[in-house]
């Protein structure tokens, strides 16, 4: 592979990107090659990089893979309406209604694939996904709540059609029979010739019946296709068994890391034991990081950013041992294959917490 920086460049055929190297190279193997029980489904070696993928190549590829779904790079997903700073999971992404070709209806897909991966090797997708997505995942009801909490003011416009007197609502009426696509796109028809078509006190309910039905239905082609590519390694009927909230925690985690847990899941090796100076420094820093410093602690350790979900999940757990190097001046050295943190001997705290960072 060789790697992008997703803020520097789009990647529409998904040809350069993390994502894009992934989809051309894995997409179309058969997917029995994919379904694994091993902990690794591919190997990765960067171009012009060194490095032996021991696991740490292959996590760190995932977790850049998952950033470019989420982000400009890729025509697949976007942040929803209430990123803009109205109502609540601001922070979630949406796929994109427009993209519905051949080859973006592929990529989708492929992400589909990728959960399957996660499912099975339990690599753990960093992914923001709202209750739209994983419902249809699972085949749930999506309901007017599941919009709003992407777009709290999706049925603004319901309510504005609502609060006209019946007396006065052809003459104050200028809506039609279109709406607006959480992409964006004005005028999309909810009916045929639905530009054309006013909305009046006679046919208003008709309209109201239609938008709902359009923003609850916005999605499923994009999610369908997700679907699809998680089908071909997780079986359909194995889905259905989850709860939408069960599927969205097997494949992405907790995105929340608990630092004890995390404590509870490292052994030290010398010069250090748990009650080295250094050692209570490390922990006080981790405990003063937001939860993003975390993430980004953890992607630098161990190539992934979400712990395991559970005790007997963990297959590595955390090393921290000393460094060659013990001067105030150098820096911590990881070895992401291996979960291990070479640690110099700080001479205080703040010093720690400064390299750290």
């Amino acid at each position: 592979m060789k790697a992008t920086k997703a803020k520097e460049k789009t990647d529409p055929s998904g040809s350069k990107s993390y994502f894009g190297q992934l989809f051309r190279q894995l997409h179309f193997i058969p997917p029995s090659h994919l379904r694994t029980p091993a902990e690794y489904s591919w190997r990765v070696r960067y171009k012009d990089e060194g490095g032996m993928d021991a696991g740490g190549l292959y996590r760190d590829s995932i977790y850049n893979t998952c950033l470019d779904i989420q982000s400009q790079v890729l025509p697949l997903f976007i942040p929803c309406p209430n990123a803009s700073g109205v109502g609540e999971n601001q922070n979630k992404w949406i796929p994109t209604p427009g993209s519905k070709s051949s080859l973006e209806l592929s990529m989708f897909s492929f992400v589909g694939k990728l959960m399957g991966v996660a499912i099975r090797n339990r690599q753990m997708l960093n992914l923001d996904f709202p209750s739209i997505v994983w419902k249809l995942l699972v085949c749930d009801p999506v309901t007017s709540a599941d919009v709003i909490a992407i777009d709290a003011v999706a049925f603004n416009i319901i309510d504005a059609i609502s609060s006209i007197p019946d007396e006065y609502f052809n003459e104050y009426s200028e809506y039609t029979f279109t709406v607006k696509s959480a992409d964006g796109k004005d005028g999309v028809e909810l009916i045929k010739g639905g530009k054309d078509i006013r909305v009046t006190k006679e046919n208003k309910d008709e309209f109201i019946r239609l938008w709902r039905e359009y923003k609850i239905h916005e999605f499923d082609l994009q999610v369908g296709a997700i679907r699809n590519g998680l089908s071909t390694l997780v079986p359909v009927q194995v889905l259905s068994l989850f709860t939408w909230e069960e599927l969205e925690l097997i494949v992405c985690g907790k995105p929340e890391i608990n630092i004890q847990y995390l404590m509870d899941n490292t052994r030290y090796e010398h010069p250090y034991t748990k009650d080295c100076p250094q050692i209570g420094w490390l922990w006080q820093a981790l405990g003063g990081f937001s939860q993003k410093e975390r993430e980004n602690f953890l992607c630098f350790v161990w190539g992934r950013s979400r712990l395991p979900l559970q005790q007997e999940k963990w297959t590595q757990k955390f090393q921290v041992t000393g460094c060659g190097l013990n001067s105030d001046n150098a820096l911590p050295i990881t070895h992401t294959c291996f979960f291990h943190l070479e640690l110099p001997k700080y001479s205080s705290q703040e010093i720690l917490d400064r390299k750290l960072r």
